[in-house]
């Protein structure tokens, strides 16, 4: 276990001890909390991350292609879609405003 002092965090942390659940088997005491402490991990994608975070601030692959050279460079943005809804990236960086 990794332990933070309380300024690096906005908020209180839960630490759920010896035992782990799915979503689906978490006490339902437990709803709230869980839900809780996944908006808290979800970040706003504002600030930027520190490496003490617990990552969990998801952004696509929006920079794969070069649209203002021309079609030919054009890319599809790979996450956040049905049809590519995977991968995703990590890094902090503004997303790149779509060009149709």
């Amino acid at each position: 276990m990794y332990i933070h002092t309380p300024m690096q965090f906005m908020t209180e942390h839960f630490f759920y001890m010896m035992q782990a659940w799915l979503p689906s088997e978490t006490p339902v005491k437990l709803h709230w909390y869980r839900k809780e402490e996944l908006l808290n991990l979800s970040g706003n994608g504002i600030r930027k991350l520190e490496e003490w975070d617990r990552i969990y601030d998801y952004a696509y692959y929006n920079d794969l292609g070069e649209p203002k050279k021309g079609s030919t460079y054009v890319r599809p943005i790979l996450g956040g879609s049905t049809k590519y809804p995977y991968p995703r990236n990590i890094v902090g960086y503004a997303k790149l405003k779509a060009i149709k």
